[in-house]
């Protein structure tokens, strides 16, 4: 990669991009951050034929879930493997980046607390690898910290549910949130309802701790055509 290896990723909840001016807008939102890595939840579709890069795609289910993952068009990263789950939940790829190999993963948890814990359980870590570092982003839509992640959510005590599960899969692999660890005290939101009134911390980019990469920092940015921030 160019930068001193930097390597930019950006994650987004799309909330739907199945119509064609919707899908045409978001992708022009995200070009115009230069990321290397996108990762997309919610897509409601299953081709997004507008992009120029490689692009790997778990199909939505009708009109709900649907997760991608977007390359740049680079020498210095090209796939090496990709996977998908059939429900729309999850995609990773294997990446040489710069020669050296990375997962990346893409994951949309369900909103059903029961169906979350499965997922965290018995889904998510077959798309994680033990012997090369993982970047793992997405919806989780669970909280670790009710009063850390969460304002004034109605549904408070759910969103917590799955939370232990989530954990120890990250445990597993050697993933940390590390947004929240260079910023404890910290409350940022990245979703919330049409009246800002109710918000929760959902999506996230957890990393490898033994990540080779030389800069690591996450940044939250409001984009106006859904009701999630941008990861970056």
């Amino acid at each position: 990669m160019d930068n001193n290896n930097a390597l930019k990723i950006l994650s987004c909840n799309v909330n739907g991009i199945s119509a064609k001016d919707k899908r045409l807008k978001v992708l022009k939102t995200l070009n115009e951050h230069k990321a290397n890595v996108i990762f997309l939840q919610e897509t409601h579709t299953s081709v997004i034929s507008e992009w120029k890069g490689p692009s790997f795609i778990s199909p939505a289910k009708g009109r709900s879930c649907g997760t991608a993952i977007l390359l740049k068009n680079s020498p210095d990263l090209t796939e090496v493997s990709s996977a998908r789950d059939c429900s729309g939940r999850v995609v990773s790829v294997i990446c040489s980046v710069s020669g050296k190999h990375v997962n990346f993963v893409s994951a949309y948890a369900p909103n059903n607390p029961s169906s979350r814990r499965e997922f965290f359980q018995d889904i998510l870590p077959n798309y994680l690898e033990a012997s090369i570092p993982n970047i793992l982003a997405g919806d989780f839509n669970c909280v670790e910290s009710l009063s850390m992640d969460t304002l004034a959510h109605s549904q408070g005590s759910l969103t917590s549910l799955g939370s232990q599960e989530l954990n120890s899969c990250l445990r597993a692999f050697g993933l940390e949130d590390r947004w929240r660890a260079n910023n404890p005290s910290a409350k940022v939101y990245t979703w919330s309802n049409r009246i800002g009134s109710c918000a929760s911390r959902l999506d996230k980019v957890f990393l490898s701790q033994n990540l080779f990469l030389l800069r690591q920092e996450c940044i939250f940015s409001p984009i106006l055509i859904t009701r999630y921030c941008l990861l970056i």
